[in-house]
């Protein structure tokens, strides 16, 4: 479990006290403080957990940074207020059990708000996130507050996720990342509870949004919503009837020393922003995870 924090002291005992009663334990927390000046660090080592320090500013840096150093096959991640029912860990394992899935999300749910203005901000808040991210990128985003996901998968993609650009939304960064033969899924169960400050600071809600725009013209013609989605036509179209195990599928297995390949477009077809230098999405599909780390 990874729990990216900057002077969350007064939420993240609260979070990390969700995480500490799973009745699917976690394997290891671990909090990435990026430069708190209030007890963060000392809440979080109070807990139990894992704490590392990222200098670059950043909720990309910070998050990376954990799932850079997760070991766990499945890493969950929660921001420091996200506070998570106690089956939250069963019920994102179970998505796995699928091998083709490499990811799973669900949406938060606004606390401290009476049940109307709770439900218009579900609607044109959290709906709205999901419904207009999914037309943009032909595929289901994640929602950092709530998700999981394979480390191979993460390792797939973490030398292309931008660490460095503060106006990139991490979120929509990663999930652009995410090869288009990969199944990602939304799970409406999977639910956190999340502040409800955010929605109070209008300015906030803009930049989220320019944050959003901003990380999809900076990735060129590659998040551009219609060559998303002839992109994922194309995918489905010349994906195998037995799909590779490069992208955790079942299949046959790959040769001695060959690079899997990943169905979907030709190696000339242009990449994202950043090099992905790792050999293919490897992981085993014989057998449902069984640890969730951070």
């Amino acid at each position: 479990m990874v729990v990216p924090v900057l002077d969350d002291a007064s939420v993240l005992r609260r979070c990390l006290a969700s995480v500490a009663v799973q009745t699917v334990p976690v394997d290891e927390v671990i909090v990435v403080d990026n430069g708190s000046t209030d007890d963060s660090v000392a809440v979080a080592l109070a807990a139990g957990a894992t704490v590392l320090h990222e200098p670059v500013r950043g909720i990309a840096a910070a998050a990376s940074r954990g799932y850079d150093a997760a070991s766990g096959d499945v890493i969950a991640r929660v921001d420091a207020d996200s506070v998570l029912p106690s089956d939250w860990v069963d019920r994102a394992l179970r998505a796995f059990e699928d091998p083709r899935v490499v990811a799973v999300t669900g949406p938060g749910r606004f606390r401290d708000l009476g049940p109307i203005p709770r439900a218009f901000w579900q609607l044109a808040y959290m709906r709205a996130y999901f419904v207009l991210m999914w037309l943009a990128l032909a595929r289901p985003p994640v929602f950092g507050s709530n998700t999981a996901f394979t480390r191979a998968a993460w390792t797939r993609v973490s030398a292309r996720v931008d660490r460095r650009d503060p106006a990139l939304h991490d979120d929509v960064d990663l999930s652009l990342h995410l090869d288009p033969a990969w199944r990602v899924v939304v799970d409406p169960g999977l639910r956190a509870e999340i502040s409800s400050d955010p929605l109070r600071d209008r300015r906030g809600l803009a930049v989220r949004t320019r944050k959003a725009l901003h990380t999809l013209g900076s990735h060129g013609r590659a998040g551009l919503p219609w060559y998303r989605w002839f992109r994922r036509g194309f995918t489905m179209l010349r994906a195998p009837a037995v799909p590779s195990r490069a992208v955790g599928w079942p299949g046959s297995p790959v040769a001695a020393g060959q690079t899997p390949s990943v169905p979907g477009l030709p190696e000339h077809e242009p990449r994202l922003r950043g090099t992905d230098t790792t050999p293919g999405h490897d992981r085993d599909g014989d057998a449902a995870p069984t640890a969730a780390s951070q």
